[in-house]
């Protein structure tokens, strides 16, 4: 198992041990696999979709997460906004939420996430 998979399954079992528990984002590394590791958790759960938001910073990256899912074969059905939409919105009514370079957020947008949410 290479460091790329063990990250990618210690976050998975993170996610599986707050879901239900706690209001959760999740931040890893670029090139880690985010998208891998929220399929993994789709799989084990039966969980809904639209109770999960991914952030990204491009609308470039939004037609990578659509064609991860449609690899996949999930019906997506939350939301994928760009970060500047991300103190717009009440996060509270989503159990996930998934942040794709974090590095680009803002102070601001970090804080409100952090009130809202517990990372992972």
């Amino acid at each position: 198992m290479n460091i790329r998979e063990i990250v990618q399954n210690t976050a998975v079992s993170k996610i599986m041990q707050s879901l239900f528990t706690k209001n959760i984002y999740i931040d890893v590394a670029p090139r880690v696999g985010k998208s891998k590791i929220l399929i993994d958790v789709f799989k084990v759960t039966d969980m809904d979709t639209s109770d999960v938001l991914i952030t990204i910073p491009s609308l470039i990256i939004k037609k990578s997460w659509h064609n991860e899912f449609k690899k996949w074969g999930f019906d997506f059905k939350g939301q994928i906004l760009h970060k500047s939409q991300l103190a717009k919105i009440d996060l509270k009514q989503f159990k996930l939420i998934i942040i794709d370079e974090v590095h680009d957020l803002s102070y601001n947008n970090i804080k409100y996430l952090n009130e809202a949410k517990k990372p992972i």
